[in-house]
């Protein structure tokens, strides 16, 4: 049996169309890694709380400075492989939410931090998004980032969105849930169940 098929779509892209079923080996596999995976990333944590504590001013950090020394070398499978580990392993620790209060304390509900490269965007600031100055020659390469969060505030249409979708209750059949537009009919059929005690 084959492991993978696919075939090509009217857009080009191929999609899978078959994938064999795992053994019970594999599955066991997975699971029997389970305790070692998680010391990996314990392990990443400890080393990036105190990588992303002790950064310097110009955002630079040990794991910084080794990033940008793989993606300016000439190892390609190295940077190919460097990649991934940014973007499936460092990253992913570095959104843990205990490890972002670490590191920014009082300031985690109003910031993120993370290490990524610097873009054109981040050196022009003009919305005062990110803390720090980045200038266009170090563009391309890594930086501890530390973001504003942008923080949005909702019309009142948002907030009664958020209050009918909260509700637990038959009524809340009444509307679809992925439409951004209700009707003032459910909103009075709503408020009179609300009167005749019919919603709770």
């Amino acid at each position: 049996m084959a492991k993978k098929t696919s075939k090509q779509t009217h857009t080009g892209k191929a999609v899978t169309t078959h994938l064999r079923p795992n053994t019970k080996k594999e599955i066991d596999g997975l699971f029997n890694g389970m305790e070692a995976i998680n010391e990996v990333r314990d392990g990443m944590k400890t080393i990036l709380e105190r990588d992303l504590w002790n950064r310097k001013d110009d955002g630079t950090t040990p794991i910084t400075d080794r990033l940008n020394k793989i993606f300016t070398g000439k190892d390609d499978e190295k940077i190919q492989v460097a990649k991934l580990w940014v973007k499936r392993e460092l990253q992913t620790v570095i959104k843990m939410a205990s490890l972002q209060v670490e590191v920014l304390g009082e300031n985690v509900d109003t910031q993120n931090v993370t290490i990524k490269k610097v873009t054109k965007p981040m050196v022009e600031n003009v919305d005062n998004r990110f803390d720090g100055n980045f200038n266009e020659v170090e563009i391309g390469t890594f930086k501890v980032v530390i973001e504003n969060k942008i923080k949005v505030d909702e019309t009142l249409e948002q907030k009664l969105q958020k209050w009918m979708r909260s509700i637990n209750s038959q009524d809340a059949k009444l509307w679809d849930k992925k439409t951004d537009v209700y009707d003032t009919e459910t909103v009075r059929m709503l408020l009179d169940n609300l009167d005749k005690g019919l919603v709770k």
